[in-house]
């Protein structure tokens, strides 16, 4: 059997003829050697030596195993420089993401389907192949070019669509040889052309859990230096934090998060810091009921909107005023495009209870302010129906769809929106609930 198919054969000859056109431009030239010097810094060479290292040994146990031969070299080779590659640059975002190890995972399996499956199960001749591969490349290289500028929207769907039925010849002629041929597909080596990406994604989890552990250490100790400039205190709370929260990153920044707003000055300010990070996650855990005369439970307000996907930082003390907490989201856009119509949701209050909730509508393109009001207006009312068990008035309403100033009391609760001009028919709309103290 073949080592590459007519497909894979097609797509090298065209990347080798794009890199020979390209290298020809002595700015590109540069360029490449910079981007190439950036993978000879120890610090990425190393565990890019470990992670080969780790693979080799992960191939090495299947192989013990029996579920490995040689046919499968180029289908490590692919993985290792593919999903591998690709989960291991993205490392910094296991911080961020709390469910970063799922969803790599999740990625591995559907390139592996969609490359071993789709694309290279079944290919045309060599000379269909490399007009395929041209003109797929074609259309991708515009969408990617178009994506997001008006004045290029028509190109940008016309490509869309053939790059879609570019697919959808490839799915058809794969259905269409399972049907007629399956014996070619139904073989040991196609199992294993599943099987031993998928293995190897899976066995490579607990290399990158250790690898996001040693970056979230790595570049929370240079925080640290900030924060606690004693050395010996600096290395007292490494310790504690290594003994107490251990390999756990997430919450080891979550810990930095709080050493940030605090004030640490001895051993004692930083086994307090360490105490407050599990009393804050124990409540997270298990939200504590908060009387409604003192508002709502920070860890169920802070959720409010996560059916709209505004999803909220961590309820969190100010640095200005200990007695004031907060948390909020990212920026929202509405629409696409270069500085759109954004939204966010702000919770404040204090450690026990959240005494204020606010939606806040940035105006950056007047042309789509209508469809910006309708969406906030929508936010808006989900917001007061978990926050007050209440729908919004038509007043209130008609009020955000036009951009006026009203106020409204509900129970030991104010509702207030109000405009804020900046000049240049741009403006921000807030929409607040603010809890009244009796």
């Amino acid at each position: 059997m073949d080592l590459f198919n007519n497909r894979e054969i097609a797509t090298g000859i065209w990347l080798l003829i794009i890199l020979v056109f390209v290298i020809r431009d002595s700015n590109v030239r540069n360029s490449f050697r910079q981007l190439f010097s950036c993978f000879f810094v120890v610090r990425i060479q190393i565990p890019l030596l470990l992670m080969l290292c780790y693979s080799l040994l992960c191939v090495y146990l299947l192989n013990e195993i029996d579920l490995w031969d040689n046919n499968q070299i180029k289908n490590v080779v692919f993985w290792f420089f593919g999903g591998a590659a690709i989960s291991f640059f993205n490392i910094t975002n296991a911080t961020d993401d709390k469910k970063f190890f799922t969803n790599t995972l999740k990625g591995h399996l559907k390139l592996i389907v969609i490359i071993q499956f789709v694309l290279n199960v079944y290919t045309f001749n060599f000379f269909a192949e490399l007009a395929l591969v041209a003109i797929a490349s074609m259309f991708a290289g515009v969408i990617a070019f178009s994506k997001n500028k008006a004045e290029y929207e028509p190109a940008h769907n016309v490509c869309e669509k053939a790059l879609n039925f570019v697919g959808v010849i490839i799915i058809m002629n794969t259905v269409y040889q399972l049907v007629t041929n399956w014996g070619a597909f139904s073989q040991t080596k196609t199992m294993f052309d599943f099987l031993v990406p998928t293995l190897l994604s899976i066995m490579l989890l607990p290399f990158l859990y250790c690898l996001a552990t040693y970056v979230t250490y790595g570049s929370e100790l240079v925080m640290l230096k900030f924060h606690i400039k004693d050395n010996s205190l600096r290395r007292y709370a490494f310790l504690r934090a290594l003994i107490r929260i251990n390999f756990r990153y997430l919450k080891l920044k979550r810990w930095m998060e709080i050493v940030s707003y605090s004030n640490i000055n001895n051993k004692t300010d930083v086994n307090n810091s360490i105490d407050m990070l599990f009393r804050l996650l124990a409540r997270e855990e298990n939200p504590p009921e908060v009387n409604s005369n003192l508002g709502w439970c920070p860890y169920q307000a802070k959720d409010f909107l996560t059916c709209e996907n505004l999803i909220t930082s961590n309820y969190k003390k100010s640095a200005c005023d200990d007695n004031d907490w907060y948390c909020e989201t990212r920026l929202k856009d509405i629409e696409e495009g270069f500085l759109a119509n954004n939204i966010a949701y702000y919770v404040e209050g204090n450690e026990i209870a959240v005494t204020r909730l606010k939606l806040r509508l940035n105006i950056n393109q007047p042309c789509k302010h209508e469809i910006a009001h309708d969406y906030f207006a929508n936010v808006a009312n989900k917001l007061i129906e978990k926050a007050l068990n209440y729908s919004l008035s038509l007043e209130a309403m008609e009020a955000i769809k036009n951009g006026d100033t009203v106020e409204e009391p509900v129970d030991n609760k104010k509702i207030k929106i109000s405009k804020d001009d900046w000049g240049n028919s741009l403006y921000g709309l807030k929409f607040v609930i603010e809890h009244q103290s009796n």
